[in-house]
């Protein structure tokens, strides 16, 4: 085995990894695998979001035109954000992994950033969200909890993804 075909058999190795771990945890244990140097140092993360899992219910787009997506299941899409700066996500037919961290500017508002994430990269259905999810989410820079929403707005191109919480 040459040094690329080593290097692909442990990228494989890890993303099957952290699928299986992902599809694994459970409300009592919120395992989160490793993203390897992704995940941020636990000290920074924060805003009273670490812990928690939440479904996509839309995406906002700031073009008009667009308009509001709404998955058809939004259990398809889910995010979870430990307490140890990692955030794992469901994206439809992928899974997602990276870090985290957040800093509360205000009672329910803050900023927030996404490392880029590391996804698996199956073939979803026509009309997935997955790809433009897994490319935006390290353009999120501020997020703002009203209830059970979690509201994350990116500095690109304005567009915001409701989140709502997930409490199984």
């Amino acid at each position: 085995m040459n040094g690329q075909q080593r290097l692909n058999a442990k990228i494989w190795f890890v993303f099957a990894a952290a699928s299986s771990l992902a599809a694994c945890k459970t409300a009592e244990s919120p395992a989160v695998s490793s993203a390897g140097d992704a995940a941020l140092p636990a000290a920074t993360i924060g805003g009273g979001l670490e812990n928690t899992r939440w479904n996509l219910i839309e995406i906002q787009s700031s073009d008009k035109a667009i308009g509001a997506k709404r998955p058809a299941q939004p259990t398809q899409y889910t995010m979870m954000l430990g307490a140890d700066g990692k955030v794992a996500m469901k994206l439809d037919c992928n899974r997602g992994m990276g870090g985290w961290k957040a800093e509360a500017t205000g009672s329910a508002h803050g900023k927030i950033t996404f490392t880029p994430l590391a996804t698996t990269r199956a073939l979803c259905p026509q009309g997935s969200l997955d790809t433009q999810i897994a490319r935006n989410m390290e353009n999120v820079r501020s997020y703002t909890i009203g209830g059970n929403r979690l509201l994350l707005s990116t500095a690109v191109e304005g567009d915001n993804y409701v989140w709502e919480k997930n409490i199984e």
